[in-house]
Formats: C-alpha cells, sequence, structure tokens
C-alpha cells in the first residue's frame, strides 16, 4: 500500500509542478544538427562587408582634393600677401644688396600703407607668360622679370638730377648714406627732370653706375601694382644677416 501511494504522490507532484519558460532560439535543424549560420540565424554582417565600398573610396578622395585644395589657396595667400624669399642676382643694388643675398621681401606692408621714398622694393619688369595672376601660386611664371631697386621719388614728386652728381626731390638735394663715397648719379635718357604721376613711383639702385632704373627709357616710371613688395631682412649669407634699410 506504501508503494501505490507514493507512486500517487509522484504522479500528483508531476501534474502540480508549473511550466517550465525556454528561450526560443533562432535556430533551425539541418539533418538532426543545429545550424547556425549567417543565412539561418538572421546575421548578415559577413554579407555587409562583402559589399563594394565604392561610395567610401570616392569620399575619401574628395576629402583629400579638399585638403589640397585648402593648402594651396593659404599657401598663395601667404604668397600674395606674406613673406617671400628671393636671390639677388645682380649687383646694381651694391653694397646694400650683393648678387648672391637672399632677402625676405614683406608683401602685406602696401595692402595697409603707401610706397615711400627710400624703400627698396622688387617690382615685376617684365611680365610672365602666364601674366601677373599667377604670382599667388607656389609656381615659376616663365618669362617673368624681376628687378630689385630704391624708391627715390613717389606720385607727385619732381626728380631733377644736377649733372654734377646730385639728386633732387622737390627742390631739395637728397642725402644718400646708403651710397658709396665715390658714386656720382648721372641723368639717364629719361631726362634730367621727371615728373612722377599719381599711382606711380621713381626708383633707382644704390650702384648708380651700372644700374638699369628709372633714369632709363627702357625702364621708366614704375606703377605702383606691379611692386611686389618691401624688402626688410637679409638671411643669407649667414655672416651678413640683418635688417636691409
Amino acid at each position: 500500500m506504501e508503494n501505490e501511494f507514493n507512486n500517487i504522490n509522484n504522479s500528483t507532484d508531476i501534474e502540480n509542478a508549473e511550466p517550465v519558460e525556454t528561450e526560443a532560439v533562432d535556430t533551425e535543424t539541418v539533418d538532426g544538427e543545429t545550424c547556425d549560420c549567417a543565412e539561418c540565424t538572421g546575421d548578415n554582417t559577413a554579407e555587409a562587408d562583402k559589399k563594394p565600398k565604392g561610395k567610401g573610396i570616392v569620399r575619401e578622395i574628395l576629402s583629400w582634393v579638399a585638403v589640397i585644395l585648402i593648402a594651396l589657396v593659404v599657401g598663395g595667400l601667404i604668397r600674395r600677401f606674406g613673406i617671400m624669399t628671393i636671390q639677388v642676382q645682380m649687383s646694381s643694388m651694391y653694397p646694400t644688396c650683393s648678387s648672391g643675398d637672399k632677402v625676405l621681401i614683406n608683401r602685406f606692408v602696401y595692402l595697409v600703407d603707401e610706397p615711400a621714398r627710400g624703400d627698396i622694393i622688387v617690382f615685376i619688369i617684365e611680365e610672365g607668360k602666364y601674366g601677373m595672376w599667377i604670382d599667388a601660386l607656389p609656381v615659376t611664371n616663365p618669362g617673368e622679370k624681376d628687378y630689385i631697386k630704391r624708391i627715390i621719388a613717389v606720385g607727385g614728386d619732381t626728380v631733377h638730377f644736377d649733372g654734377k652728381g646730385g639728386v633732387y626731390v622737390n627742390g631739395e638735394l637728397l642725402d644718400e648714406e646708403y651710397l658709396s663715397d665715390s658714386v656720382m648719379t648721372m641723368p639717364g635718357s629719361s631726362g634730367d627732370t621727371i615728373e612722377v604721376p599719381e599711382g606711380y613711383v621713381f626708383v633707382m639702385g644704390d650702384n648708380r653706375a651700372i644700374s638699369i632704373d628709372s633714369r632709363d627709357d627702357k625702364v621708366g616710371l614704375i606703377e605702383v601694382s606691379r611692386i611686389k613688395g618691401k624688402v626688410f631682412y637679409r638671411i643669407g649669407p649667414s655672416d651678413s644677416r640683418g635688417s636691409i634699410k
């Protein structure tokens, strides 16, 4: 009898037991085995990795193009309106500058100020193949020819040579301390008296005997728009570094 009651109690326990919840598993059984491949589980990561990345490559190329363009623009602005370096090729500015000197040019100064008497400038005497617009780019303009000279007179001034070595501006004899003691300044093909109109400057080299400058019709008066900038510092050779005046 005890066995019967024990069996009945066991049966009752089974019937009254709470159902056990099981988690649904997103898998399929193939030939009696569980399959967890991407197709069965819905995991498409591998497939996504296999898709072409054309759009990403194009986007990356465009970003690099943008970076390059920005660099060119910034470099052009610095070159056009900032500081640039040139090497003096001739001796027309001796003793202030010698052939082979490397000097810095301030290209910004004449955006906020006017060219002044005594300034040493670099200007375009002959335009290059591509005109003056390419001057902002970090490239060489074939055929362009630049001169380095000193401004003697500006717009509204009158320059006169007395024929004895003296230079007068608006009736006053210039005290040119930057010249060698033996230098005599004589007039050229432009005549002994020159009136400078507004928007122009009259320039000469400090080595007056060999300088081709505004005294010569081949150069003449220089338009302010052709001035590249003001020379202010010598960076080489190393034993002659310093300000230039």
